[in-house]
């Protein structure tokens, strides 16, 4: 005597979720992101940093350099950014940053 077992299955339905729709909601949102994120790669990467003390050794304006400029210069090297420092008063550096003139400050008194 031989028994045959017959299952049946289904998938079950989505309550009021169009699949197809998902699924093209998924790809649009990964070109978006692909897309976005190509033009950012794309933007210039030169940070504008507010300089509010301009002591030798630390910060040299005539030079644009100093021991505090070469230091955040040669860390934002590897990710592909340049600064371009920006000479105010010291007691003007958090008014720039508030105002968004400045991408970062250096120097700055809490």
């Amino acid at each position: 005597m031989q028994t045959s077992l017959n299952i049946q299955y289904s998938i079950p339905r989505s309550r009021g979720i169009n699949i197809n729709l998902l699924k093209y909601a998924v790809l649009v949102s990964i070109f978006f992101v692909a897309f976005a994120s190509s033009l950012l790669s794309a933007a210039p990467k030169e940070l504008t940093l507010a300089v509010g003390l301009a002591i030798p050794p630390y910060n040299i304006p005539e030079t644009k350099s100093g021991i505090e400029l070469d230091i955040v210069r040669e860390a934002l090297k590897d990710r592909g950014y340049t600064i371009k420092p920006k000479y105010v008063p010291f007691a003007r550096v958090k008014k720039e940053l508030k105002d968004k003139t400045v991408d970062g400050a250096l120097t700055i008194n809490p």
